[in-house]
């Protein structure tokens, strides 16, 4: 899936959150995952800036239920017309 920095979150109707904690460059840092009814905004805390993934990205539905981390680091996201991962950064 591609990235768009954006300004704020893709939609106000939050619907989960998930904390990932990915060691980039071997600088750890907490990553917020927010799944909304208009696709998923990342916020990462260090750049600071919020990021949208949406069908235009490789999501099957802009429409997120919920996400997850899993263990190998990568985010599991559920939406209402199937699943999808990501494993970027």
């Amino acid at each position: 899936m591609g990235q768009r920095p954006d300004l704020g979150l893709a939609s106000n109707d939050v619907r989960d959150i998930a904390v990932a904690h990915p060691n980039i460059a071997s600088m750890a840092r907490d990553v917020i995952w927010i799944a909304t009814a208009a696709g998923v905004s990342r916020f990462d805390p260090s750049i600071p800036s919020f990021t949208t993934f949406t069908t235009a990205d490789g999501l099957p539905s802009n429409s997120v239920r919920a996400l997850a981390v899993l263990p190998n680091g990568s985010i599991a996201f559920a939406t209402d017309a199937g699943l999808a991962t990501y494993a970027g950064p």
